[in-house]
Protein backbone atom coordinates (compact mmCIF):
# COMPACT_ATOMS: atom_id res chain seq x y z
CA UNK A 1 0.00 0.00 0.00
CA UNK A 2 2.77 2.67 1.15
CA UNK A 3 4.81 1.59 -2.41
CA UNK A 4 1.48 2.64 -4.31
CA UNK A 5 1.14 6.17 -2.69
CA UNK A 6 4.51 6.79 -3.35
CA UNK A 7 3.91 5.98 -6.89
CA UNK A 8 0.79 7.85 -6.86
CA UNK A 9 2.55 10.78 -5.32
CA UNK A 10 5.62 10.89 -8.02
CA UNK A 11 2.86 10.91 -10.78
CA UNK A 12 0.81 13.87 -8.91
CA UNK A 13 4.32 15.63 -8.70
CA UNK A 14 5.06 15.35 -12.13
CA UNK A 15 1.43 16.43 -13.62
CA UNK A 16 1.73 19.84 -11.25
CA UNK A 17 5.09 19.99 -12.68
CA UNK A 18 4.00 19.97 -16.05
CA UNK A 19 0.72 22.49 -15.56
CA UNK A 20 3.32 24.68 -14.40
CA UNK A 21 2.89 24.37 -10.77
CA UNK A 22 5.35 22.77 -7.77
CA UNK A 23 4.03 21.65 -4.67
CA UNK A 24 6.09 22.45 -1.65
CA UNK A 25 7.00 20.61 1.36
CA UNK A 26 4.38 21.85 3.71
CA UNK A 27 1.80 20.98 0.74
CA UNK A 28 0.92 24.62 -0.62
CA UNK A 29 1.36 25.44 -4.28
CA UNK A 30 4.11 27.26 -5.73
CA UNK A 31 3.60 28.89 -8.85
CA UNK A 32 6.77 28.03 -11.61
CA UNK A 33 9.17 30.95 -11.41
CA UNK A 34 9.06 33.49 -14.43
CA UNK A 35 11.85 35.01 -15.46
CA UNK A 36 12.57 39.11 -15.15
CA UNK A 37 10.92 41.11 -17.08
CA UNK A 38 14.55 42.62 -18.47
CA UNK A 39 15.59 38.84 -19.37
CA UNK A 40 12.79 38.81 -21.35
CA UNK A 41 13.79 41.48 -23.15
CA UNK A 42 17.12 40.69 -24.30
CA UNK A 43 16.43 37.33 -24.91
CA UNK A 44 13.89 38.51 -27.18
CA UNK A 45 16.30 41.30 -28.82
CA UNK A 46 19.17 38.23 -29.07
CA UNK A 47 16.47 36.03 -31.11
CA UNK A 48 16.10 38.89 -33.88
CA UNK A 49 20.36 39.28 -33.62
CA UNK A 50 21.39 37.63 -37.45
CA UNK A 51 23.03 35.12 -37.71
CA UNK A 52 26.57 36.50 -37.30
CA UNK A 53 25.75 37.51 -34.05
CA UNK A 54 25.75 34.32 -32.48
CA UNK A 55 28.90 33.24 -30.56
CA UNK A 56 30.41 30.39 -32.38
CA UNK A 57 34.07 28.82 -32.06
CA UNK A 58 36.52 29.87 -29.29
CA UNK A 59 39.16 32.32 -29.63
CA UNK A 60 42.15 30.77 -30.80
CA UNK A 61 45.25 30.39 -28.06
CA UNK A 62 48.62 29.41 -27.55
CA UNK A 63 48.57 26.05 -26.60
CA UNK A 64 50.39 26.81 -22.98
CA UNK A 65 47.20 29.12 -22.31
CA UNK A 66 44.86 26.48 -22.72
CA UNK A 67 42.40 26.16 -19.65
CA UNK A 68 44.68 29.18 -18.30
CA UNK A 69 43.70 32.44 -16.62
CA UNK A 70 43.64 34.08 -20.06
CA UNK A 71 41.87 31.56 -21.61
CA UNK A 72 38.98 31.88 -19.56
CA UNK A 73 38.84 35.48 -20.03
CA UNK A 74 39.01 34.98 -23.93
CA UNK A 75 36.04 32.98 -23.76
CA UNK A 76 34.02 35.73 -22.34
CA UNK A 77 35.18 38.47 -24.36
CA UNK A 78 35.02 35.57 -27.73
CA UNK A 79 31.39 35.57 -26.52
CA UNK A 80 30.80 39.22 -26.20
CA UNK A 81 32.93 40.23 -29.15
CA UNK A 82 30.42 37.08 -31.38
CA UNK A 83 27.36 38.27 -29.40
CA UNK A 84 27.48 42.19 -31.16
CA UNK A 85 28.60 41.51 -34.56
CA UNK A 86 32.35 42.11 -33.45
CA UNK A 87 35.44 39.94 -33.49
CA UNK A 88 37.67 39.10 -30.52
CA UNK A 89 41.56 39.65 -30.95
CA UNK A 90 44.56 37.91 -28.88
CA UNK A 91 47.76 40.32 -28.23
CA UNK A 92 49.21 37.99 -25.58
CA UNK A 93 51.60 36.33 -28.29
CA UNK A 94 52.06 39.09 -30.49
CA UNK A 95 52.70 43.02 -30.57
CA UNK A 96 49.21 45.00 -29.21
CA UNK A 97 50.53 47.29 -31.97
CA UNK A 98 50.33 44.39 -34.67
CA UNK A 99 46.98 43.19 -33.16
CA UNK A 100 45.22 46.78 -33.85
CA UNK A 101 46.99 47.20 -37.12
CA UNK A 102 45.18 44.05 -38.33
CA UNK A 103 42.14 44.90 -36.30
CA UNK A 104 41.80 48.24 -38.56
CA UNK A 105 43.03 46.52 -42.20
CA UNK A 106 40.41 43.85 -41.52
CA UNK A 107 37.40 45.70 -39.96
CA UNK A 108 37.29 49.24 -40.93
CA UNK A 109 35.02 51.20 -43.50
CA UNK A 110 34.53 54.47 -45.03
CA UNK A 111 32.32 56.61 -42.86
CA UNK A 112 33.49 54.37 -39.95
CA UNK A 113 32.91 55.90 -36.04
CA UNK A 114 35.54 53.91 -33.85
CA UNK A 115 36.53 53.99 -30.46
CA UNK A 116 39.22 52.59 -28.26
CA UNK A 117 38.48 51.87 -25.17
CA UNK A 118 41.50 51.63 -23.23
CA UNK A 119 41.58 50.17 -19.43
CA UNK A 120 43.43 52.14 -17.64
CA UNK A 121 44.46 50.44 -14.34
CA UNK A 122 48.15 49.92 -12.97
CA UNK A 123 49.22 46.69 -14.94
CA UNK A 124 48.09 48.21 -18.34
CA UNK A 125 50.95 51.04 -18.50
CA UNK A 126 53.01 48.87 -20.99
CA UNK A 127 50.33 48.60 -23.67
CA UNK A 128 49.35 52.47 -22.92
CA UNK A 129 52.97 53.10 -23.67
CA UNK A 130 53.54 51.33 -26.87
CA UNK A 131 50.21 52.76 -28.21
CA UNK A 132 51.41 56.17 -27.45
CA UNK A 133 55.01 55.49 -29.11
CA UNK A 134 52.88 53.54 -32.41
CA UNK A 135 50.07 56.12 -32.62
CA UNK A 136 51.76 57.87 -35.76
CA UNK A 137 51.04 53.66 -37.39
CA UNK A 138 47.70 53.64 -36.47
CA UNK A 139 46.63 57.05 -37.33
CA UNK A 140 48.41 56.20 -41.00
CA UNK A 141 45.15 53.04 -40.35
CA UNK A 142 42.81 55.53 -40.43
CA UNK A 143 43.62 57.76 -43.27
CA UNK A 144 43.71 54.94 -45.33
CA UNK A 145 39.92 55.14 -45.25
CA UNK A 146 37.51 58.10 -46.53
CA UNK A 147 35.70 59.96 -43.44
CA UNK A 148 36.39 57.77 -40.53
CA UNK A 149 35.99 59.33 -37.14
CA UNK A 150 38.23 57.86 -34.10
CA UNK A 151 37.65 58.79 -30.50
CA UNK A 152 39.15 57.29 -26.99
CA UNK A 153 37.86 56.02 -23.79
CA UNK A 154 40.05 55.49 -20.48
CA UNK A 155 38.55 53.76 -17.96
CA UNK A 156 38.65 51.84 -14.68
CA UNK A 157 35.75 51.82 -11.84
CA UNK A 158 33.55 53.94 -14.02
CA UNK A 159 30.50 52.83 -11.32
CA UNK A 160 31.87 54.96 -8.61
CA UNK A 161 31.16 58.11 -10.59
CA UNK A 162 35.15 59.27 -10.12
CA UNK A 163 36.22 62.14 -12.72
CA UNK A 164 39.09 59.26 -13.36
CA UNK A 165 36.82 56.71 -13.58
CA UNK A 166 36.24 57.23 -17.25
CA UNK A 167 37.89 59.93 -19.08
CA UNK A 168 36.76 60.37 -23.32
CA UNK A 169 37.83 61.89 -26.36
CA UNK A 170 35.40 62.14 -28.64
CA UNK A 171 34.91 61.49 -32.20
CA UNK A 172 36.27 63.32 -34.72
CA UNK A 173 38.40 63.16 -37.87
CA UNK A 174 41.27 65.45 -36.29
CA UNK A 175 43.62 62.87 -35.21
CA UNK A 176 46.10 65.54 -34.11
CA UNK A 177 44.26 65.61 -30.47
CA UNK A 178 44.61 61.93 -29.97
CA UNK A 179 48.01 62.14 -29.39
CA UNK A 180 47.71 64.47 -26.76
CA UNK A 181 45.00 62.97 -24.81
CA UNK A 182 47.10 59.84 -24.79
CA UNK A 183 50.05 61.46 -22.70
CA UNK A 184 47.55 62.82 -20.15
CA UNK A 185 46.36 59.38 -19.31
CA UNK A 186 46.98 58.50 -15.57
CA UNK A 187 47.04 55.14 -14.90
CA UNK A 188 43.89 54.74 -11.91
CA UNK A 189 41.69 52.31 -10.20
CA UNK A 190 41.68 48.56 -9.66
CA UNK A 191 38.36 47.57 -11.22
CA UNK A 192 37.74 47.06 -14.91
CA UNK A 193 34.25 48.17 -15.18
CA UNK A 194 34.29 47.02 -19.11
CA UNK A 195 30.36 47.13 -19.08
CA UNK A 196 30.07 50.41 -17.97
CA UNK A 197 32.06 51.89 -19.88
CA UNK A 198 30.29 50.38 -23.02
CA UNK A 199 27.30 51.94 -21.81
CA UNK A 200 28.30 55.23 -21.15
CA UNK A 201 30.02 55.61 -24.34
CA UNK A 202 27.06 54.60 -26.57
CA UNK A 203 24.91 57.37 -23.96
CA UNK A 204 27.39 60.19 -24.41
CA UNK A 205 29.91 60.17 -27.85
CA UNK A 206 27.67 61.89 -30.63
CA UNK A 207 27.33 58.48 -33.13
CA UNK A 208 26.36 59.23 -36.85
CA UNK A 209 23.21 57.51 -37.89
CA UNK A 210 24.05 55.39 -40.72
CA UNK A 211 27.93 54.80 -39.66
CA UNK A 212 29.49 51.28 -39.11
CA UNK A 213 29.86 51.32 -34.79
CA UNK A 214 33.38 49.81 -33.67
CA UNK A 215 34.69 50.07 -29.78
CA UNK A 216 37.74 48.36 -29.31
CA UNK A 217 37.93 47.63 -26.14
CA UNK A 218 41.64 47.15 -24.68
CA UNK A 219 42.25 45.16 -21.43
CA UNK A 220 44.20 42.53 -19.44
CA UNK A 221 41.17 41.01 -17.64
CA UNK A 222 37.55 40.12 -17.92
CA UNK A 223 34.64 42.75 -17.13
CA UNK A 224 34.07 43.48 -13.69
CA UNK A 225 30.55 41.80 -12.36
CA UNK A 226 28.18 41.83 -9.17
CA UNK A 227 28.83 45.10 -7.13
CA UNK A 228 31.36 46.72 -9.49
CA UNK A 229 29.21 47.31 -12.06
CA UNK A 230 25.64 48.21 -12.48
CA UNK A 231 25.35 45.93 -15.66
CA UNK A 232 26.04 42.20 -17.04
CA UNK A 233 26.62 40.93 -20.41
CA UNK A 234 23.00 40.36 -21.59
CA UNK A 235 22.08 44.08 -20.88
CA UNK A 236 24.98 45.19 -22.79
CA UNK A 237 24.59 42.79 -26.00
CA UNK A 238 20.75 43.92 -25.84
CA UNK A 239 21.86 47.35 -25.41
CA UNK A 240 24.68 46.87 -28.34
CA UNK A 241 21.75 45.81 -30.73
CA UNK A 242 18.69 47.82 -29.53
CA UNK A 243 19.96 51.27 -32.31
CA UNK A 244 19.30 51.24 -35.67
CA UNK A 245 22.93 50.93 -36.08
CA UNK A 246 24.81 47.85 -34.35
CA UNK A 247 27.32 48.48 -32.07
CA UNK A 248 30.09 46.30 -33.00
CA UNK A 249 32.72 45.20 -30.00
CA UNK A 250 36.01 44.09 -30.77
CA UNK A 251 37.84 42.97 -27.43
CA UNK A 252 41.49 42.49 -27.79
CA UNK A 253 43.07 40.86 -24.82
CA UNK A 254 46.94 41.84 -23.38
CA UNK A 255 49.05 40.39 -20.94
CA UNK A 256 48.33 41.52 -17.32
CA UNK A 257 51.96 40.28 -16.21
CA UNK A 258 54.60 40.53 -18.90
CA UNK A 259 55.35 44.00 -21.47
CA UNK A 260 53.72 43.81 -24.66
CA UNK A 261 56.45 43.46 -27.07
Amino acid sequence: MKRMLALLGACLWSLTAMAGILPDFEGKVLAKKQPPESWKQVNAIQKELPAPLVANALPTLPPTLMGSREQLIAQKYQHLSASTGGQFYNALDQSLTTVLSNLLQEQLADEADIVFMIDHTSSMEDDIDEIRREMQQLIAGFQSRKGVRVGIVTFSDVKSGSRYGYCAHGLSDNYQGLDKFLQSIELLGSVEDVYGAIFKTIDTFSWRSKSKRLIVIISDEQPASGADTNYTEDEVIAYCAKHGVHTNLYPVLVDKFYPSN
